[in-house]
């Protein structure tokens, strides 16, 4: 048996695999330690369904002449669901706008296929577009026009966030400097969120925080993707005289006190963690970052 890897020749020697399956689970092991996974694989050209592995794992290998495996980093792999997440949303989108019936249905077809994906992405808030697809009758019998403008603002919010992902994940560097500078501009809000929670003033203060959860979150998701790329040199940079990655670990212990606060309504630990901890630290990660983009230019 050919082995490809990549449309590459793979030197890979077989011993007591008898089986595509036990092949498959080696080669996934292997390119597990370089940080790839496996996201096709052919078999004499004919496709393996990845989720469905009881269908051709047991197929002996004397039955398959080449054996062909696309593999990926996990960014890449990554970056190819959430551009197949936005053109499944796209595509949604254009048939509702155009009241496309047929389109609707093949479209709907797919949205069992590809809601874990979904899920894995939104988390909990994929359950608004499962709401906004029922109450707008997509997935029932008839459509109840009422609710189609919900479901497209649903969409588009979700097209939103996927578009600032797959942007997060082209321009790392960028996009982490970026944030780390929004975050520098509400440092002085953050510190007075104290005062303001205990003047009553618990809207302003809550638009403050999701602002700062907004970008705090994003610089921690772009931690691993940097890192994973090799776009910045984590293991030279420090943050207050500690590994960037000790501080990293720091700093999302404290944000997890910060939840468990907001949780517990506790305005005195919300107004200590973020003016004692986390702004001080924060300043500290901009200096770090914005040295570091100019050492990268």
């Amino acid at each position: 048996m050919q082995i490809r890897v990549n449309q590459q020749n793979l030197d890979f020697t077989l011993e007591l695999e008898k089986t595509v399956g036990e092949v498959y689970r080696e080669l996934s092991q292997w390119l597990d330690t370089s940080g790839y996974v496996i996201t096709r694989v052919l078999g004499d050209n004919r496709e393996y369904n990845l989720d469905h592995k009881a269908g051709w794992e047991g197929t002996p290998l004397n039955d398959v002449s080449v054996l062909e495996v696309t593999a990926q980093s996990p960014v890449e792999s990554m970056l190819s669901m959430y551009n197949v997440l936005f053109d499944y949303l796209e595509l949604l989108e254009g048939t509702v706008r155009n009241d496309d019936r047929e389109g609707i249905q093949d479209v709907i077809r797919e949205y069992e296929n590809i809601h874990s994906s979904l899920e894995q992405l939104f988390g909990k808030d994929v359950a608004l577009l499962d709401a906004a697809l029922r109450e707008s009758g997509l997935t029932g019998e008839s459509i109840n026009p009422d609710y189609i403008p919900q479901l497209l603002t649903v969409i588009a919010q979700l097209k939103t966030i996927l578009h600032d992902r797959i942007r997060e994940l082209n321009e790392p560097v960028r996009e982490i400097v970026t944030a780390a500078r929004l975050l520098k501009s509400t440092i002085g809000d953050i510190t007075d969120v104290s005062v303001l929670l205990q003047t009553g003033k618990d809207r302003e203060a809550m638009g403050v925080v999701i602002t700062f959860s907004e970008l705090a979150q994003k610089i921690t998701r772009l931690y691993p993707i940097l890192k994973n790329t090799g776009s910045m040199n984590f293991s030279e940079l420090t943050v207050n005289s500690v590994s960037f990655e000790d501080f990293y670990l720091s700093l999302n212990e404290i944000l997890h006190e910060l939840i468990e606060a907001f949780e517990a309504k506790d305005s005195v630990l919300i107004g200590d963690l973020l003016e004692y901890e986390i702004a001080p630290r924060l300043e500290s990660l901009i200096e770090v970052l914005e040295g570091s983009n100019k050492d990268e230019a």
